[in-house]
């Protein structure tokens, strides 16, 4: 016994090295994604008033989307974790990929220093084991962010400048308001004419955001070849009852796994959450089962309004393939990877996670 605790004591202190930790979360080696960005954000959640939660099976098919080869558009309520999730892979790019570039684009200046900046610096300083980016830059202000290993992320807003060279990683995040801003039209020119040619052409494209009209950015790169959208709605019936008949619409579906059937009771909304379209012939309503996305592990998140209620039911969904024709696996691919890996790392973490919060001071950063 006393042997096992030694080797034990021998891997926390080996643990505490960053250096060390660095290495065994990467990604991009013996790590998996989940076991990195589970890492990563707990620490950020360090400082923050909120639990920590691991990442649930719809953060799992985003990073498929992710990895994929292909420019993609990632569509979903408020609540999902979206930019979050986002600026996580994008943060493990720029710590383990050395000359790796991104520009963060986003609706306006205040949205994109805070993502690109306040936001990005709080989740690197609560992970000191990111040795790279927490090294002193060689540039850093808000909208220019370059770093020892070559690696850089610029921000930008819609119809703004666009900083630096062409990069990696392009990411259009929520690039439109509520209430829009101005005709769509213009913004589709603003995007093709100044964000995409920044992209190398080995590059990655990824659209990031919400359904806000019909008649939205989102609605017309649906449609075109160059980008795989994938939509993630509250409810999955409502999005099938409203898009069902469209052309495209089992590529854009996400995959019913993701989703639990929960009790729904109260009055149907007026407006479709989806795409803002107005729905006719809805009324007050019993009690009924929808599927409703999880967005938290083992949890499920439904419409957050008086109307709209979800029951401690968590009942698992239907495996009946007659409605799973075509649906794709989130899972799959991450039950392989790395087995023997997680297992040498699951104590460490546990260990470290028993041990009460800490604040980090975060230092002072160029404007």
């Amino acid at each position: 016994m006393g042997t096992s605790e030694g080797r034990e004591d021998d891997l926390q202190r080996a643990y505490a090295d960053p250096a060390v930790r660095r290495e065994l979360l990467n990604p991009f080696g013996e790590s998996t994604w989940e076991e990195f960005l589970n890492e990563l954000t707990y620490g950020y959640m360090t400082a923050e008033r909120d639990e920590w939660q691991p990442l649930a099976d719809v953060h799992r098919h985003w990073i498929e989307q992710f990895e994929s080869e292909e420019n993609i558009g990632i569509l979903a309520h408020r609540d999902c974790l979206k930019t979050t999730f986002t600026l996580s892979y994008l943060i493990a790019c720029l710590e383990y990929i050395d000359g790796f570039r991104a520009h963060w684009i986003t609706n306006n200046q205040n949205s994109a220093y805070k993502k690109a900046d306040t936001e990005f610096w709080k989740m690197v300083e609560r992970n000191p084991w990111l040795t790279n980016l927490n090294a002193t830059p060689v540039q850093d202000s808000k909208s220019t962010k370059e770093f020892q290993n070559g690696s850089a992320l610029y921000a930008g807003w819609l119809f703004g400048g666009i900083e630096g060279d062409r990069s990696h990683l392009l990411i259009l995040d929520d690039l439109i308001k509520e209430h829009g801003d101005g005709e769509t039209e213009n913004i589709m020119t603003w995007v093709e004419g100044v964000t995409v040619p920044m992209v190398k052409d080995s590059g990655k494209t990824a659209v990031i955001g919400t359904r806000k009209r019909p008649d939205d950015i989102y609605s017309h790169l649906i449609d075109r070849d160059a980008y795989d959208f994938t939509e993630y709605p509250a409810i999955l019936e409502e999005w099938d009852r409203e898009f069902g008949d469209d052309g495209n619409w089992i590529n854009r579906r996400p995959p019913e796994e993701l989703y639990t059937e929960a009790q729904i009771r109260g009055t149907t909304a007026k407006r479709s959450m989806c795409s803002g379209r107005k729905l006719a012939g809805l009324s007050t309503s019993p009690t009924r089962s929808r599927r409703c996305l999880r967005t938290c592990s083992g949890e499920s998140s439904a419409w957050s309004s008086a109307a709209h209620q979800v029951t401690s039911s968590t009942r698992p969904m239907s495996t009946d393939s007659s409605k799973t024709v075509g649906v794709r696996s989130a899972t799959d691919n991450h039950r392989e990877k790395n087995h023997r890996s997680r297992v040498r790392r699951q104590s460490l973490l546990t260990t470290r996670r028993r041990h009460p919060r800490a604040t980090t001071q975060r230092s002072l950063r160029g404007s």
